[in-house]
């Protein structure tokens, strides 16, 4: 897919789904299991005075929704698309700085140092695969010394187990969105090779495991073929029901790594 291609699909978003919390991903459980696992990092690693970027912001929801928890934190994005940054500045983020910039690129990373960064579901819309080393190094030049990186994105590994899982009972395959190329353990590699230390988390890599489980596997196996799918009471209630983390079937990942030096 090319750079253009990408632009009209977010171009679409923006019009489509303007400042909306679900502008990013339709399913709300996903949504509020990242900001939870976003708050678990900032209370377990402390945010008192800390800074905290998001590379790919897209309209702002995720740094409002943090600055309505966390007063004190001082707050930055970095988002490609302009009419994703321009939704982002009309969030009126208090003490948020933005900039309309390419997180493979940007200044901001090689002059300011801080003590969080964040990609939500961003790393996955780089699609040239030579430039992952290159953000790797931008990720690790902009954190300070033991300053941690928080990542949220989609593995083609998991995305496999999920997809095998659904072949049980003769679905087809969910393929990768034309948009994304999603990361496996070779770009964990990459991150480690550079200076990065996997922390290994009480909230769970494969938090999501088992609401994927129940909205990508069991519930298209039963429903009848004109029944709702998206967040219908039958995932909703067995997602309650069920703990967290069943498995490895989402390809969606909460990992977390600290800068080592």
């Amino acid at each position: 897919m090319s750079d253009s291609h990408q632009k009209q699909h977010y171009d679409k978003v923006a019009v489509n789904h303007g400042l909306s919390a679900l502008s990013s991903i339709k399913d709300h459980h996903i949504r509020e299991a990242e900001l939870k696992y976003i708050n678990f990092c900032l209370e377990t690693y402390g945010h008192q005075g800390k800074s905290l970027i998001d590379l790919g912001h897209g309209n702002g929801h995720t740094l409002k929704t943090i600055r309505e928890k966390y007063e004190s934190i001082d707050l930055y994005g970095i988002e490609y698309h302009e009419k994703m940054y321009q939704l982002s500045c009309e969030q009126n983020i208090e003490n948020c700085t933005l900039w309309h910039d390419d997180m493979i690129s940007t200044e901001v990373l090689k002059k300011q140092k801080f003590d969080f960064i964040l990609t939500e579901r961003s790393l996955v819309n780089i699609l040239n695969l030579k430039n992952r080393p290159k953000v790797c190094e931008q990720i690790y030049h902009g954190l300070k010394p033991g300053g941690l990186f928080i990542m949220i994105e989609s593995f083609s590994e998991t995305w496999i187990k999920m997809n095998e899982a659904r072949n049980e009972f003769q679905l087809e395959a969910i393929p990768i969105s034309h948009h994304n190329k999603y990361l496996n353990e070779d770009t964990i590699k990459i991150f480690k090779k550079k200076g990065f230390e996997e922390i290994e988390h009480s909230f769970g890599r494969h938090y999501l495991s088992t609401h994927f489980y129940i909205t990508r596997v069991w519930h298209p196996s039963i429903r009848q073929s004109n029944a709702p799918m998206d967040n219908s009471h039958f995932s909703k209630f067995f997602t309650k029901a069920l703990p967290p983390s069943i498995g490895e079937y989402s390809p969606i990942q909460f990992r977390l790594f600290k800068k080592t030096e």
